[in-house]
């Protein structure tokens, strides 16, 4: 998996993993073609601190007319841990609690990245599990989601379909907003 990780974590500059044909549905049978594009930024000086940074982006529209297109940055430390994380539209969530994405995990392993505190948000928090495949493959689940005491909020969930050498073939993403559920998937391009 360390192949996927020096992109998510941004070490890999200009490496990128593109899904552009993302097709889905809503829960009310709608249609949600988009794109997903996972990239690594690279080394930089932001705020006066040395980090790298990886981008992703979501677009997405719906067959009556609803559009989605997110992107968020992730700024990461040299010890991998968060920095910061921008989401559009300037979005900016802090870590209160964190733990780096392991250099080692093997299948059935799990856990919390962190819990955030944002200037517009309810605290957020990042999970990832590490679920079997075939084949000698696995499935990286990266969720996030809002939590106002008992009450789950918004979630957003990108399931990366890794082969043995941990390189994504394939994404579905589920993003629920409260409202609505919308699930998209698509091979790598």
């Amino acid at each position: 998996m360390s192949t996927f990780k020096s992109v998510f974590w941004g070490t890999s500059a200009g490496a990128a993993y593109k899904f552009s044909a993302l097709v889905g549905k809503d829960i009310q049978g709608n249609s949600w073609p988009g794109s997903h594009s996972l990239v690594a930024d690279g080394a930089a000086i932001f705020e006066n601190e040395n980090i790298t940074k990886s981008i992703t982006i979501l677009n997405s529209h719906s067959d009556t007319g609803i559009t989605n297109n997110l992107t968020s940055m992730y700024f990461y430390t040299p010890d991998r841990s968060f920095y910061k994380i921008i989401a559009d539209p300037a979005i900016e969530f802090l870590p209160t609690t964190q733990t780096a994405l392991p250099d080692n995990q093997k299948i059935g392993d799990s856990g919390t990245l962190g819990t955030f505190t944002s200037n517009v948000a309810a605290p957020t928090t990042l999970t990832w599990a590490l679920n079997p495949a075939v084949n000698g493959s696995s499935i990286l689940v990266l969720s996030s989601g809002i939590k106002t005491g008992s009450t789950a909020g918004p979630t957003e969930i990108f399931s990366y379909d890794l082969d043995p050498l941990g390189v994504p073939t394939k994404v579905t993403i589920q993003l629920n907003n409260g409202t609505t559920i919308v699930t998209l998937s698509g091979d790598k391009s």
